[in-house]
């Protein structure tokens, strides 16, 4: 199950790149020196689209046999996880998850700055040419911070939640 939904999520990633690979294709004409550079980009993004849609379509194809070659069966084994420690593995997960996104992000902004940018800081140039990588970066990163290293928090107040508005119960089910 945790496979086809890791392909799911490939794949609605790879469908949320898809108008920005289509507007790359339509792109206007750039001047020579930044020519070769900017059709590299289209050709990495669209790469990066295509093995993701790959991927993910394997993942949601093929899950159960992936599974059962990563995971051999094994005797019965017993492992005592209380539900709240199991979703403070879930928000470390999506915690890292958003990390990486935003270090990814955080990275193409740095790569971008040009080395003569006048008398502007970076800063200043970054939030000129790039505002959304850069609060896509900061968001990200801040998300991540806060999911990965606050997971036990995170969890005590998702039970609290589900205890006032499921009588009680908390993250049990009954």
């Amino acid at each position: 199950m945790a496979l086809r939904l890791w392909g799911l999520i490939l794949l609605v990633d790879a469908v949320g790149l898809l108008p920005g690979v289509l507007l790359a294709l339509r792109a206007t004409p750039w001047p020579a020196e930044q020519a070769e550079l900017i059709r590299a980009q289209q050709y990495g993004t669209i790469a990066h689209l295509i093995v993701l849609a790959i991927l993910a379509i394997a993942l949601l194809r093929w899950a159960d046999p992936i599974a059962q070659r990563a995971i051999p069966a094994t005797a019965n084994l017993e492992a005592r996880v209380t539900a709240s420690q199991l979703l403070e593995v879930g928000f470390a997960l999506v915690g890292v998850s958003f990390l990486i996104r935003g270090v990814e992000q955080a990275a193409v902004l740095a790569y971008s700055l040009p080395g003569d940018r006048g008398s502007t800081g970076a800063f200043e140039y970054l939030w000129e040419a790039r505002a959304d990588g850069m609060v896509t970066a900061i968001v990200d990163l801040f998300a991540g911070l806060i999911l990965s290293l606050g997971r036990a928090g995170l969890a005590g107040g998702w039970a609290r939640v589900r205890s006032l508005v499921g009588g009680g119960r908390g993250l049990t089910r009954g």
